[in-house]
């Protein structure tokens, strides 16, 4: 037998490559189980008189959010994947809640019921866009529409918390209590960067999406935002191009790395201030919630600052998943529960599993991604790149000002002086192309020289994330 692994062993290191296969194998495997533990979670929420509602039910943010900020990575990552049977069990429940929102009556009425109204239609929008991400449509349903205009709708427009929403508050961490807001200011910020097409630059909704920005960014910039919360701001971040600077970025990167644990994973107690209602001395081993949600968004940033960082992360939810189960530990920052504990310790448990099979998800659409990349596609994006950026140069010495779309490039402004100035088209083609990963080329202008320029997003087309070409820091 000892024979064996040291001839196993001497394979892998000879052909590194393989122990590269090996590792992806395991992690399919992983990936495989979990799913089907949260597949059932979504099941038994479903089934639990407790969430009932009339002939739809009540959606949670412990049990079915997270399952939603997860799922489309997985979907990704696990090979034949094609059951939505779950999603659309989510998906109908949320189209019916939408349909009938006037007549609705909320999940919990009384005190609150505005906040209940605000949870529930930021949760409706994330399972409806979320839907559509999994599906890669690439436009948004008319109910994922419907939705978010009632997101929108219910969106705070004054006060200290303009740009959030009214949330439940049940006094329980981290995801029903006051500070629980920002959360849900997270998740509505996600349903908008999930929404297919150009949705997240439409002007209907400037305004709405520049306060959600703004609530989001600000108690980061004033120094008060728990190392939990500078998480999810991180994560929102890479979906949204400027809402805080790289700079920034690394700087709660850099702070989150500060609060992991010699094991290699992170403490849920360590990330915030909260204090447990049965005044029990917070758990600070590591676990599977806060493990997952900080390796996953230092996978969505500079990785080669947080290497060691990362791969000791990674290891440790290899390491602590629990085969039998299915699943990865969660401690409740509310009271202590023991291992056989009751319904909200399984809430936990299952939120641990969501967001550590997320960040093993992300990190294996990374790794096959950066397998997959051909030096050829990337050239080809960069001489794109240049020609667009300088026919853009072009433009604005014609016209006085930098194209408002890469459409301009080619067809003639319908109206105003540019129409009147315009010397086009300055691209011999009939339609601006793709990238080679499939997504539209990226058109910004510097606010402070009012110069255009063009990127791709890259390999994962994701905007501000280290693949990205052409894109100025």
């Amino acid at each position: 037998m000892l024979r064996f692994v040291i001839s196993a062993f001497a394979v892998l290191l000879c052909f590194p490559s393989l122990g590269n296969l090996v590792a992806q194998d395991a992690t399919q495997t992983t990936l495989v189980h979990s799913k089907k533990f949260l597949d059932q979670k979504q099941i038994d929420w479903f089934k639990w008189s407790g969430s009932k509602r009339g002939d739809t039910n009540c959606v949670s943010c412990h049990t079915n959010a997270t399952y939603l900020l997860a799922r489309p990575t997985i979907h990704r990552a696990v090979k034949n994947d094609s059951s939505t049977t779950l999603e659309e069990l989510l998906v109908r429940n949320a189209i019916k809640r939408v349909g009938n929102w006037k007549t609705n009556r909320p999940y919990y009425g009384g005190r609150r019921a505005d906040s209940s109204r605000g949870t529930e239609s930021v949760i409706n929008a994330l399972t409806l866009s979320s839907y559509d991400q999994m599906l890669n449509r690439k436009e948004p349903s008319e109910e994922t529409i419907a939705a978010l205009k009632i997101m929108w709708s219910e969106q705070k427009t004054e006060g200290s918390t303009q740009g959030a929403w009214a949330w439940l508050n049940f006094n329980l961490e981290p995801w029903e209590s006051k500070q629980a807001e920002y959360f849900g200011a997270a998740l509505a910020a996600f349903a908008v960067a999930r929404t297919p097409g150009n949705y997240s630059r439409s002007e209907e909704i400037k305004q709405n999406l520049s306060s959600l920005k703004t609530y989001l960014a600000t108690p980061f910039k004033q120094s008060k935002l728990s190392a939990y919360h500078q998480a999810y701001l991180l994560w929102v971040s890479t979906e949204f191009d400027g809402l805080i600077s790289r700079e920034e970025q690394k700087r709660i990167a850099m702070n989150l790395a500060k609060l992991q644990n010699e094991d290699g994973g992170w403490a849920l107690a360590k990330l915030g201030k909260w204090k447990r209602l049965d005044d029990s001395d917070a758990a600070t081993e590591s676990d599977g919630y806060a493990t997952g949600l900080v390796v996953n968004v230092l996978l969505r940033v500079d990785q080669n600052g947080n290497k060691k960082t990362l791969q000791r992360g990674l290891k440790w939810l290899n390491d602590n998943f629990d085969s039998e189960k299915a699943s990865w530990i969660g401690i409740s920052p509310n009271v202590d529960r023991s291992e056989s504990s009751d319904r909200v310790k399984g809430f936990m448990t299952t939120a641990a599993t969501a967001l550590a099979a997320l960040a093993l998800a992300e990190n294996h659409v990374r790794q096959s991604s950066s397998n997959s990349v051909s030096q050829a596609d990337i050239e080809k994006a960069k001489r794109n790149v240049r020609v667009y950026s300088q026919t853009c140069k072009m433009y604005r010495l014609d016209v006085g000002k930098p194209p408002k779309t890469l459409e301009s490039l080619i067809h003639r402004p319908k109206t105003g002086n540019e129409s009147r100035l315009w010397r086009g088209p300055y691209l011999a083609t009939s339609k601006i192309p793709h990238d080679p990963w499939g997504n539209p080329y990226i058109l910004k202008t510097d606010p402070n020289t009012n110069v255009s320029y063009v990127f791709s997003a890259g390999p994962d087309g994701k905007e501000n994330t280290d693949d990205d070409i052409g894109r100025k820091k």
